[in-house]
């Protein structure tokens, strides 16, 4: 089997989240939906909270760079 890549995960989790809600899903349902074992899981993430907090922080720093590109973007207009 390929390795799995955090994107994947996050892609898997983010499936789930909109299926079960935060509450009810598990990190045994993004496994399942990676079509891995939950202890493979284990190995990238410790927690279900885990997960989540790593796919917040890449989704604000994503928006922080689109901020900063369009901040730049003005500055060189205003230039």
């Amino acid at each position: 089997m390929a390795k799995i890549t955090t994107e994947e995960i996050f892609v898997a989790a983010h499936t789930v989240l909109r299926e079960k809600g935060f509450e009810k899903v598990r990190l045994a349902d993004v496994a399942r939906q990676l079509g891995i074992s939950h202890a493979a899981l284990y190995k990238h993430f410790a927690s279900k909270d885990d997960l989540f907090d790593s796919m917040i922080r890449q989704w604000l720093d994503e928006v922080d760079n689109c901020l900063l590109y369009t901040s730049d973007a003005a500055d060189e207009l205003d230039g």
